[in-house]
């Protein structure tokens, strides 16, 4: 997979796309309430930002801090050796 390298127009942070999300900033206006502006829709203007930028504005929700994942209980296989291996031991010891 080809990967192409942005930079963000206000930090000047690297951004490695499509691994990072790069996001296309513009300023539209509207004349009524249920039209919006051509312009929104073009990158005539457009600034590229990162998404540590484009969370400090706001504009995009904060990524979610996710907790550690717990340790996965261990396999059926894992204990049956663990068992076996306590046995031998026992068996030597006597």
């Amino acid at each position: 997979m080809r990967a192409t390298t942005y930079k963000c127009d206000r930090c000047g942070e690297d951004i490695k796309y499509p691994d990072e999300q790069v996001w296309n900033i513009a300023v539209g206006i509207a004349c009524e309430p249920d039209v919006v502006a051509h312009s929104i829709y073009s990158n005539c203007g457009a600034a590229q930002w990162c998404r540590s930028c484009t969370e400090e504005f706001r504009l995009v929700p904060r990524s979610p801090k996710l907790p550690g994942l717990p340790e996965p209980p261990p396999k059926f296989e894992d204990l049956v050796r663990e068992i076996v291996r306590e046995e031998i031991q026992d068996e030597r010891k006597e």
